[in-house]
Formats: structure tokens, sequence, C-alpha cells
């Protein structure tokens, strides 16, 4: 919905190549300043998930569990 507050992202970018998940890191980025939404963004990418979080969380496998902040 465009009036969400959260925005759910699982993976999105996985299969892309570096240039096109390049721009829309940025793309991403823009639009999250522009609406001050909350992103939940699942990833298995930790680059990715430095470059775009204000905060990351590192689950543990089974049972999952908060492994690290």
């Amino acid at each position: 919905a465009q009036d969400s507050q959260l925005l759910l992202m699982d993976e999105p970018f996985a299969a892309l190549d570096a240039i096109t998940r390049d721009v829309l890191h940025d793309e991403l980025t823009r639009i999250w300043r522009e609406t001050n939404a909350s992103v939940l963004f699942v990833t298995h990418n930790v680059r990715e998930a430095v470059r775009l979080a204000q905060r990351v969380v590192l689950l543990s496998s089974r049972p999952g569990r908060i492994a690290r902040e």
C-alpha cells in the first residue's frame, strides 16, 4: 500500500547483478528518506545489510534466535 509505514522486503535483490543491485540500493535509500517508513530487510548478504541498515540483527539457525546485534 502506498500509505504503509512499514516496508517488508525478503531478499529483494538476491538474484540481481551487482550494478543493478547498487542502483536499487540507492533507490531504496532514497525512498526510505522521502517516506520515513520503517523497512524490515531480510538478506544473507552481510555487506548489503551493513550498507543499508541502521540496525543489523543476526539470527542463529534453528531455533531462530537473535545471535548478535
